[in-house]
């Protein structure tokens, strides 16, 4: 009875890391289609979709204090103090005196107003941020006249405000970090990429090596086409047959196709090829087989499983038809020279 050996075998890191070298072209092509969907969504989402675009206009004022020792009290005229005034009932009260009703603000308490005080305590930088620009521009010219002629008024520890700059509205520069967005969803698409093809290599349990025949299976390998010894193998396992039947171990591969390249290729015409099909497909075939001298099995490489190949080996080991010698067909010649190269 045939020792089944595979799925026992330890883990090949070696040919792991061919593999997804291998396979790398397909990984990067998965990494490029995810960053496509991730960065892409990300960016139509937040730029070209973006419905909550903002403009802002700006302008900066210069304020004389009233009293002359200000900086005795300097730690008070910070950006807390002036957004606190500019949210107070007695400047609401002062702007709409010159801000059009248009460009009011919203009835749930939405700040017109923004103060920033950089460094210098006399100058302050007041913004306004809105989705419409003529409504921000509104805005920062009614602020202009409140803090020109009313605001001293309601506030005594300034004397006069003066505008010494200003910015017409413009749409704000979203902080989206376009960069960093590529870069994770590169990395992200790439680890899901290549852990997929790892757990894809992993379970899929083909053939890919030559000599993996004779270790799962205990199968004589004739190596794979191209390779010097090739037909050489072929001529010794077969020396004493006239009969030479070549079955297909699954589908995917043509057994006239096969026996022409043996043909034309290796010049082996001194025997009789008989083509047969994957007998587990075609159960018939085994006849065909046991009229045979020999049984040359051609296994292609990552297109049959050591699962079905058991079957299959059973199957034939069933109908007295012992297989010759096996060859691995269409196989990677890359992968097997880098395999054996390192070893």
């Amino acid at each position: 009875m045939r020792e089944k050996t595979w799925g026992k075998e330890p883990f090949d890191l070696k040919f792991t890391i061919l593999r997804m070298i291998r396979c790398l072209p397909a990984i990067l092509g998965a990494t490029a289609l995810g960053v496509l969907l991730l960065w892409g969504g990300y960016y139509l989402k937040n730029v070209t979709f973006n419905k909550d675009r903002t403009y802002s206009a700006e302008a900066t004022f210069f304020v004389d204090y009233a009293d002359e020792n200000w900086y005795v009290n300097a730690r008070y005229f910070n950006d807390y103090t002036w957004n606190v005034w500019l949210r107070s009932d007695q400047f609401a009260q002062a702007l709409k005196k010159y801000l059009p009703e248009s460009a009011a603000g919203k009835a749930d308490g939405e700040d017109l107003f923004v103060a920033d005080v950089p460094a210098d305590l006399r100058v302050v930088v007041i913004r306004s941020v809105t989705k419409d620009p003529e409504t921000a521009a509104a805005r920062i010219g009614a602020l202009k006249d409140v803090l020109a002629k009313d605001f001293t008024e309601f506030v005594e520890e300034i004397r006069e405000i003066r505008m010494i700059d200003s910015r017409d509205a413009a749409l704000d520069l979203l902080d989206l970090r376009l960069g960093r967005a590529f870069v994770l969803a590169f990395v992200v698409s790439f680890l899901a990429a290549f852990c997929g093809f790892l757990i894809r290599e992993v379970m899929r349990d083909v053939f890919w090596l030559p000599t993996s025949l004779t270790d799962r299976f205990g199968l004589k390998s004739l190596g794979i086409p191209g390779e010097k010894a090739y037909a050489e193998n072929f001529r010794y396992a077969f020396r004493d047959k006239k009969k030479v039947a070549v079955c297909m171990a699954g589908d995917g591969l043509d057994a006239e196709t096969v026996i022409k390249t043996l043909r034309e290729t290796y010049e082996m015409n001194a025997w009789e090829f008989l083509p047969v099909a994957c007998p587990l497909t075609d159960p018939k075939g085994a006849e065909k087989l046991r009229e045979a001298d020999g049984i040359l099995l051609v296994v292609k490489a990552g297109g049959v499983s050591a699962q079905n190949l058991g079957l299959l080996l059973d199957f034939l080991s069933q109908q007295d038809c012992p297989v010759t010698a096996a060859t691995l067909w269409k196989a990677d010649a890359w992968l097997v020279r880098a395999y054996y190269r390192f070893s």
